[in-house]
């Protein structure tokens, strides 16, 4: 009889403690993925600046300060959202693994966009050259970040949050 209590109250406690670890891995989640209207809002900021920057004949100066603009308001609202997912604790191995990597994806697109801010600002003082250079590793840092990026979303999906 006591077996039956100790097995039941065991049993009780095993099926409570997924649903705790996935409260604190999707509270993780909430904070990685919150932000859409910000983040669509400064997405058609850039691709706007892209837009003209890419429109025909020689960028100007303010098309190039358009694109630097708008990278600073995507980098300070990634770095808020990075700030909001690391405050949170993960409690599965798979949720601090997405947490990690999610984390890391945010370092490297930063790196990517200041590196691109550098070739615009470089372009907009007239020293092609080192725009290019600037361009070429910013655009090398954005593939890594794509393949942090990726994993980490692949890593949400095994956490068991629908990522897309």
């Amino acid at each position: 009889m006591r077996f039956r209590g100790i097995a039941g109250a065991l049993l009780i406690t095993a099926l409570a403690w997924p649903a705790a670890a996935s409260a604190d891995d999707a509270a993780v989640w909430a904070a990685w993925t919150g932000h859409k209207e910000e983040q669509k809002a400064a997405a058609a900021a850039y691709e706007k600046a892209f837009r003209n920057w890419k429109r025909g004949g020689r960028p100007t100066k303010a098309e190039f300060q358009a694109l630097v603009t708008a990278d600073e308001q995507i980098n300070a609202l990634i770095a808020q959202i990075q700030q909001e997912t690391a405050a949170q604790t993960a409690s599965t191995t798979l949720g601090r693994k997405a947490q990690r990597l999610s984390i890391k994806s945010v370092d490297l697109l930063v790196l990517s966009n200041i590196y691109e801010m550098r070739g615009d600002k470089a372009s907009i003082e007239r020293h092609f050259k080192t725009a290019e250079r600037w361009y070429g590793r910013a655009d090398r840092q954005y593939k890594v970040y794509l393949r942090t990026s990726r994993r980490a979303w692949r890593t949400w999906e095994r956490a068991g949050f629908k990522a897309r």
